[in-house]
């Protein structure tokens, strides 16, 4: 059958995307997700999230719009998470790397939070999706996926990733036929997973030992001095030249 002649219920999905503030498996700072019915965009939703671990990674503030001080003033997990459920609705949801990186997150960030799991339906990944259909391509991330399929990509932006993800399902039934999402990630063999909050990082209690200043990076390093890193001393070893040469 084309799309526009299927039950709406079969073809209607969510896709979502997180950021964190750390590289701990939960420590979120924004969601976006976006929900897509008949082939269309019908819904998305976006907000910063107060992190559970007060800290903020080199990476992220080099590559996140936003401060650890703007997080701080942000609602908690469990806040965002009552208004970005509500747009799921027990429908199927993708994310890339689901199972591998998404459902690690969400995990301890329920665990941390202590939501109810079952208000996240099962999850499936679109980045093994992309795999199984464009096989010939060297890479199947968000970027290259981007390039490939000639979109816009605001890439660390929940919600545009977000909507790359969904366009990879989109476009995998178009080229399939298949009658709905879940028989599309069913003729590849490709399960859902769920959240698994016994086998979640405490987040919580690592959060009282950063701020009590008992939480060590790592066996003979340095012990933390608390939520905020100390700022970095900058040194110029000489005087720059007036002109700067590509590889100076």
């Amino acid at each position: 059958l084309p799309i526009h002649a299927l039950p709406c219920g079969a073809m209607r999905f969510a896709a979502i995307d997180v950021e964190c503030a750390t590289s701990d498996f939960g420590n979120i700072c924004e969601i976006g997700l976006v929900v897509f019915d008949g082939g269309e965009e019908v819904s998305s939703f976006r907000s910063q999230v107060r992190p559970v671990i007060p800290e903020f990674g080199d990476w992220q503030r080099w590559n996140l719009p936003y401060s650890l001080r703007d997080l701080l003033k942000a609602p908690s997990f469990s806040e965002v998470w009552s208004e970005a459920s509500s747009h799921l609705n027990g429908i199927p949801v993708v994310a890339h790397n689901a199972s591998t990186v998404e459902c690690r997150h969400f995990s301890a960030a329920f665990k941390a939070a202590q939501v109810d799991p079952q208000t996240m339906p099962t999850m499936y990944c679109s980045l093994e999706l992309a795999r199984r259909m464009w096989p010939d391509l060297p890479k199947h991330g968000l970027k290259q996926l981007a390039r490939v399929f000639d979109c816009k990509l605001d890439h660390h932006n929940p919600v545009s990733d977000a909507r790359l993800s969904a366009l990879v399902v989109e476009k995998s039934i178009t080229e399939t036929g298949a009658a709905g999402v879940l028989e599309l990630f069913k003729s590849f063999k490709l399960p859902g997973c769920r959240l698994d909050l016994n086998r979640a990082p405490d987040l919580a209690q690592k959060a009282m030992q950063v701020k009590d200043g008992r939480y060590k990076k790592g066996k003979g390093r340095q012990q933390r001095k608390g939520g905020f890193p100390e700022l970095v001393k900058w040194k110029t070893p000489m005087d720059l030249p007036v002109q700067i040469c590509p590889g100076q």
